[in-house]
């Protein structure tokens, strides 16, 4: 194979290993998505069973998004009509988080309105290694009771739950730049054979050229006849000192 087919199969082989880099970064990046997305529907659907189970709305007709306020990825504001028990709302939430899969940790708090009636860390089934950083989030009268929550780390949550995709995609990157690199090496010994082969057939022919015309100008040096004949003598002699001369200079 010469070098120039090799090289359009690294070339090739070099751009479908970068297509494939950015396929898994682009892949990745919408399975993050995905999980926010899913993140936030499933906390809503926890929130909806809330409502159902301690009759927080007086109106069960109006939409639940209408009362949901989602200002930022980790917080979420939900209007009630009704203020509910601390230890019942803390106790449906967990369950209710538990159920539909919401095991981030969470800042759970209770606004009626013109104070806060109590705000509650709770740890996440899925997050109990986690220490909240920094302080309980500062809650604003907004003219209406309700439930905030707040997941201080519901990205660590979500890259933790893809985790092992994460690590799969890194090795397939990793044997492919390995596979690249490999290839790339190929070439360049390749390249380097080709260019040493080369040197090897120029360089013996350079040797083979000379020898030849001295072993034929020597053949008819031997022969008896040829020292009755000194200008063919001559002529002979001077062949093979210009050829020992120019192999001298090859060797130089």
């Amino acid at each position: 194979m010469r070098s120039a087919t090799l090289k359009w199969i690294v070339l090739l082989s070099t751009i479908v290993v970068a297509l494939i880099i950015v396929v898994q970064l682009y892949w990745l990046n919408q399975l993050y998505s995905h999980d926010q997305k899913q993140f936030d529907t499933n906390t809503l659907k926890a929130v909806r069973v809330l409502f159902d189970d301690m009759q927080l709305s007086n109106n069960p007709e109006i939409d639940l998004k209408k009362r949901v306020n989602h200002p930022d990825p980790n917080t979420f504001y939900v209007r009630v009509d009704k203020i509910p028990q601390k230890e019942s709302l803390l106790h449906f939430v967990g369950n209710e988080f538990l159920d539909f899969g919401v095991l981030a940790d969470c800042w759970v708090a209770l606004h009626d309105g013109n104070t806060v009636l109590f705000s509650k860390y709770i740890p996440g089934a899925a997050s109990q290694k986690l220490v909240f950083e920094g302080t309980e989030p500062v809650l604003t009268p907004k003219g209406y009771a309700y439930i905030h929550l707040y997941f201080p780390h519901r990205e660590k949550f979500i890259i933790g739950e893809l985790t092992s995709w994460i690590i799969g995609a890194v090795v397939l990157v990793v044997i492919l730049i390995c596979f690249a690199a490999s290839l790339f090496f190929l070439y360049k010994q390749k390249t380097l054979n080709e260019i040493q082969k080369d040197f090897v057939n120029n360089f013996t022919h350079e040797f083979k050229t000379p020898l030849a015309v001295m072993k034929i100008a020597s053949d008819v040096m031997i022969n008896p006849a040829i020292a009755q004949q000194p200008e063919r003598l001559l002529k002979y002699s001077l062949i093979i000192k210009e050829q020992t001369e120019h192999l001298q200079h090859q060797v130089e």
